[in-house]
């Protein structure tokens, strides 16, 4: 079994999830560097050893592979003694871990389900691969990368009701000064514990300030979300959001 001495650095982590046939891609941080990284992840072994070199991490493509990822070691423990079994463990910086499952068809990320996991699912989702670093200690792999995994049950995610779909609005031109505004907001990340809520505020500023009415700021936002926020954000809590942004110009603020 791997523990933290036997688990490698992060390009010989990243090559040996590409063996398996799964897609990864660099990470500043727990940040994408890539602003498309769901079309542009690869299991390259030589783009994958350019793309980290310098001490990135990387993050593993959730599509044919679902993540249950817990924040807390009480979490983390709940998870092994209560749920099924999955030979593909990782201990996280912070105490929690990452379990891995198979994928199944009309899988999507989710944030806060039932107990406080969120999951990582659908080709929008990724999970930092072992290997990585955090908090200045590594990503511990316990046990065995393989897609030789139990499939994720659908029951673990919220219903529909409680974590709506994507609205199907399309992304209107915006009618500011910022040319490409879907790549602009990309660079701006929200992460858990790094004043992730004023950059999602920020993120919902800079749409209304390009002349989009509240709802074409909430597409905007959507899409945002899935790429840059970590975890993401509820559709529920992007709503808020985007009515703050406006409401600030309401008072006059």
């Amino acid at each position: 079994m791997n523990t933290l001495e036997t688990t490698p650095d992060a390009i010989e982590a990243a090559l040996q999830v590409a063996d398996l046939g799964l897609r990864v891609h660099p990470l500043i941080g727990k940040r994408p560097a890539w602003e498309d990284w769901p079309s542009r992840a690869t299991g390259d072994r030589g783009e994958i050893r350019r793309a980290l070199r310098g001490g990135r991490n990387y993050g593993i493509v959730c599509d044919r592979v679902a993540v249950i990822d817990t924040d807390t070691a009480e979490l983390a423990e709940w998870w092994q003694e209560n749920m099924p079994p999955t030979p593909w463990v990782v201990r996280t910086p912070r105490g929690g871990a990452h379990f891995y499952y198979g994928s199944v068809p009309g899988l999507r990320n989710a944030t806060g389900v039932d107990r406080g996991w969120d999951v990582r699912a659908g080709g929008r989702g990724y999970a930092v691969g072992f290997g990585s670093t955090g908090r200045g200690k590594r990503y511990e792999l316990v046990g065995e990368p393989t897609l030789e995994l139990p499939p994720f049950d659908p029951v673990w995610l919220p219903p529909t009701g409680v974590q709506p779909v994507l609205p199907s609005q399309p992304l209107v031109p915006p009618r500011g000064r910022i040319r490409d505004l879907r790549s602009y907001i990309r660079r701006i990340v929200s992460i858990q514990g790094q004043r992730g809520s004023d950059a999602c505020f920020r993120v919902a500023c800079i749409l209304r300030d390009e002349g989009l009415s509240p709802e074409e700021s909430l597409a905007y936002m959507l899409e945002w979300n899935e790429a840059c926020a970590d975890p993401p954000w509820s559709v529920k809590e992007l709503e808020h959001k985007v009515r703050d942004a406006f409401a600030v110009v309401m008072k006059g603020g």
